[in-house]
Parts: C-alpha cells; sequence; structure tokens
C-alpha cells in the first residue's frame, strides 16, 4: 500500500507539469498580500529586499523604497512569505526553519510585516611585538555547534589580513564563536632573525591562547560589531626528521596542530629515500603524526602519533598499520505474535537496518562511518580509536543488544585496536518493536525537536527527531523498555551526549 500512495502522488505531481495551465473558476476568491520588510531590530523599513510567496506558484517582488511589497490575486489558503537581502537572515534562519511567516488567507485585505535580522561581523587587527602589522595571517571564526548531542567547534568562516594586519568577517549568525589566527599556508613566512634559525608565528587563539581550552567563548547577537584584535610574537621554528615503517606505499606524512578536535594548518612534510620524511620549519606546539599509504595488497594503512614540537625532532618514528574491517553479524528473530513462536536466524530478504559510528577521539574529528546490518556486512577501514555507535532499525525491527566480545555497545564504547583479527559487531535483531503515535499540541506550522531519552543506557543511544504540529505521527520503532519523551521548541544548543 504505501508504494501504491507514493506513485498516486508522483502521478499527481507529473500531471501537474504536463498539462497546461487552466484558469481559475470565475467564483474562486482571490485576495491581496501586502506587507512591509523591516530590520528585526530597530524596527526600521528596508528597501529593495526580495519578498517571496509560496502560494499556487512561487511568486517573488521587491520592496520599494519604504519596504512595502504587495501580492495580488492570491487564492484562498495558508502561505509562507520570506523576505532576502545581502547582509540580512530570514527568521527562518534564525530559528532553524521553526518559523516560516505562515499567512492564513480568509478574506478581505491582509496585511504582514516580515523580519530580517541583520548579520553579525568579527574585525580586528593582528601586530607583531614591535606593533607592525602581520600581513596575510589567516583568521578563522570557529562556532559552537551540537551535531548527535554533543558539541563540536567547526570553522565557519575565515579571512586572511591585509598589508596593514586587518581583517572583517561578515555574515554571522547569532551564536558562541572563538577565533583562530595562524599562517595562511606552509611554507609559511619565514623571518630572519640573525641567529641562524629562522621565526614564525605559531597557531593563537584569541586573545593569546595556544589551544581551544584557553580561548575565550563569545557571544554575537544579530547585528553586532565584535572586535578582537591579536599581537602575535614570533617563536623560533624548528625540523622534524623521522622515518616510517610498516607495509605500505605511497605514504604521505604531515603533522597536524592538534587543537582538541579543531582541523588546524597541516605541515607538510617532504618524502624522502629510505622511508625518511623532514617536515618544513614547524612553529613550536602539539601535534600528531599523521601518516596514510596503502599496503602491498592496496588496502588503506594509516597511522597517527601525538607529538610536542619545542625543539628540531630528529628522531620520530611511526608505524603504520592496516585499517581494520570489523565484521558485522545480525540474528535475526522474527516473532509471531499470533502462534506464540518465534523463528531464530538470518532473513535473506530484508535488511532490518544500518549502523553507525561516530569518533570519539579529538584528532578523527568526529569521523562518521556507516555499514549495513545485514549477513556479510562490515565497516571497512576503521581507523584505532573510540566510537559511539547507533544503530537504525527499519520497522518492525529493533536491536535487543549489540555487543562486541563481552562489550555492551549500547552502554560502552565501541573501542578498535590496530591490526589483527577483528571480532565482530554482533547484533540480535527483533520484530515485535514497539509503536508510538505523538502529536505536538502546538499553533499550526510550529516545529519542534523530540528526544527520545532510553533509560540506562549511554546517551549516545538518544533519539533526536522532528516533529509538527499536524496531528499524529508515527516514530520509529522502539526496543520494549522505559523512555523520557522531551519536545523542545530548540535543541541546536542543547549537548547530552557528553
Amino acid at each position: 500500500m504505501p508504494r501504491v500512495r507514493l506513485l498516486s502522488v508522483l502521478l499527481l505531481l507529473l500531471v501537474a507539469v504536463l498539462c497546461p495551465a487552466q484558469s481559475e473558476p470565475p467564483d474562486e476568491p482571490k485576495f491581496n498580500v501586502t506587507g512591509t520588510v523591516v530590520n528585526a531590530l530597530t524596527g526600521e523599513p528596508i528597501k529593495r529586499a526580495l519578498v517571496e510567496v509560496y502560494a499556487q506558484q512561487p511568486r517573488a517582488i521587491m520592496t520599494d523604497g519604504d519596504g512595502h511589497f504587495q501580492f495580488e490575486g492570491v487564492l484562498r489558503g495558508s502561505y509562507s512569505i520570506q523576505a532576502r537581502k545581502p547582509g540580512f537572515f530570514s527568521e527562518s534562519e534564525i530559528t532553524r526553519g521553526r518559523h516560516n511567516n505562515p499567512v492564513l488567507l480568509n478574506d478581505g485585505k491582509q496585511s504582514v510585516t516580515v523580519k530580517l535580522y541583520p548579520e553579525a561581523t568579527i574585525s580586528g587587527t593582528i601586530l607583531d611585538r614591535d606593533g607592525l602589522p602581520v600581513p596575510q595571517m589567516m583568521v578563522r571564526v570557529l562556532s559552537r555547534q551540537i551535531e548527535a548531542g554533543r558539541a563540536r567547534w567547526v570553522a565557519v568562516q575565515q579571512k586572511s589580513t591585509d598589508d596593514d594586519g586587518a581583517y572583517r568577517i561578515p555574515g554571522l549568525m547569532p551564536g558562541t564563536y572563538a577565533i583562530v589566527a595562524g599562517p595562511y599556508s606552509f611554507p609559511a613566512p619565514l623571518l630572519e632573525n640573525g641567529k641562524g634559525r629562522p621565526e614564525g608565528f605559531r597557531e593563537t587563539f584569541y586573545p593569546s591562547g595556544n589551544d581551544l581550552s584557553s580561548a575565550q567563548k563569545f557571544q554575537v547577537k544579530s547585528g553586532q560589531k565584535f572586535e578582537a584584535n591579536f599581537s602575535l610574537s614570533p617563536e623560533p621554528l624548528y625540523k622534524v626528521h623521522g622515518t616510517y615503517s610498516g607495509d605500505a606505499s605511497s605514504v604521505n606524512v604531515s603533522l597536524m596542530a592538534a587543537s582538541l578536535g579543531i582541523s588546524g594548518s597541516n605541515i607538510p612534510t617532504s618524502m624522502l629515500e629510505g622511508n625518511q620524511f623532514e617536515s618544513e620549519w614547524t612553529p613550536p606546539g602539539n601535534y600528531r603524526l599523521v601518516a596514510n599509504g596503502n599496503d602491498s595488497t592496496g588496502h588503506a594503512a594509516a597511522a597517527n602519533v601525538p607529538l610536542i614540537v619545542h625543539q628540531d625532532v630528529l628522531n620520530a618514528h611511526i608505524a603504520l598499520q592496516p585499517l581494520v574491517n570489523i565484521p558485522i553479524e545480525v540474528e535475526q528473530h522474527q516473532v509471531s505474535t499470533r502462534k506464540a513462536q518465534s523463528h531464530i536466524g538470518i532473513d535473506t530478504r530484508t535488511q532490518p537496518g544500518y549502523l553507525q559510528i561516530r569518533a570519539k577521539d579529538p584528532w578523527l574529528y568526529g569521523t562518521l562511518m556507516s555499514g549495513a546490518i545485514a549477513p556479510n556486512s562490515v565497516l571497512p577501514n576503521v581507523n584505532p580509536g573510540r566510537y559511539d555507535i547507533q544503530i537504525m532499525m527499519s520497522s518492525p525491527w529493533f536491536a535487543e543488544s549489540v555487543t562486541r566480545g563481552d562489550a555492551d555497545l549500547l552502554t560502552e564504547d565501541l573501542v578498535v585496536t590496530p591490526g589483527g583479527e577483528q571480532q565482530p559487531v554482533r547484533i540480535i535483531a527483533r520484530d515485535d518493536s514497539a509503536t508510538i503515535k505523538a502529536r505536538l499540541d502546538a499553533p499550526p506550522n510550529t516545529t519542534a525537536t523530540l528526544l527520545i531519552v532510553p533509560t540506562g543506557r549511554d546517551p549516545s543511544q538518544v533519539r533526536e527527531l522532528p516533529i509538527a504540529a499536524r496531528g499524529e505521527s508515527y516514530l520509529p520503532p522502539q526496543a520494549p523498555g522505559d523512555y523520557t519523551f522531551l519536545a523542545l521548541d530548540d535543541a541546536s544548543d542543547l549537548e547530552y551526549t557528553n
């Protein structure tokens, strides 16, 4: 039946596209929609803003010098009106889609006010210890974002300083930010100090920290102009020389700034004869020495080790190992409630779902991988480390248990060790999941986030789903057990996995 319904919808859409437009019945009432686009902070009208109404067909118009607009001949119904203009964000963008300016046309003339929110800006200058400008220094703005309930810092904008050491980064939404400044590229410009060793600048987190933990985190509001000035001191630069080992070819080695999970500057190395490598001139700091290549069978090989640079490193070593493949085993219990019996085995006709792992180690930067829950399935090329695991099942299946050796992966991390034969992830699935209907009691066109929190399980097992105020919604299949259900108007800043 679901396929029939889907086909019907597609056929209706096809007919709508192929058939010529027909005139509306003469007795169908039509209305005019007028309004004003205003600055949400000052209330001032915004001229030359693009206004779109999503009616029978999308229509667009520009506001006049007083911010006014008018759409004529709009049929009765509920519609969404959006406005856009460079330097501003719409209410839908600010609220991440929770508010879409619905307009209900029943009779007469409808007048609306559409708000636009001015962008925020971060600007400043970078000077050296002598008060001279530092040109061509990359400044990156990091935004605190929530992914799967865990806070991460993501670079959202960047700009290099000009010849006066100045930078300006526009286009920022309200949020929590940090700033980091560092060389634009490597090899970085060298500063000669007359002592035989060049100097340069390391990555610096505003105002003067060497890593994210010492950075100032600040809130930026709509229309705010935040000023962040840096004063940097050049430091001696060093070389990292070493060797690599392992059954690997086409090896590439680099130094990655270990800034607590923020992908920093990668310092390249030159590959030398005899499995040796040597880095470009490197600022002092904490790094990960990263190597990637392929073994003799073409399988991916890699390694990464911590490295502290405060002088020349002459004997670094990194041993590459093949990335691991983790088998996935599934046992499906098909339970018949009518006959009160169960069949245990593998149903090769169905794929009950897939599993997903997300890296927790900062140097893997939230690497996301997935594999099908099906016979002979594997998670390929997994880096050693610690991972969250999530199981997504198709109705009516649910994961009764997920284990790997003695580890219960519904309450513990997936720990992947390098090399050797890997234990499988073993999933026992049942088809007698609970069916749950949810209804959001809220004004029309309201959307919310529903958190499904299982009792006694790891926070990574919390499910986050969108829900709208439009009748009842069926939730994905759930395992029998105790749950807490939370409906939130805004979960964009809610950190629950950590």
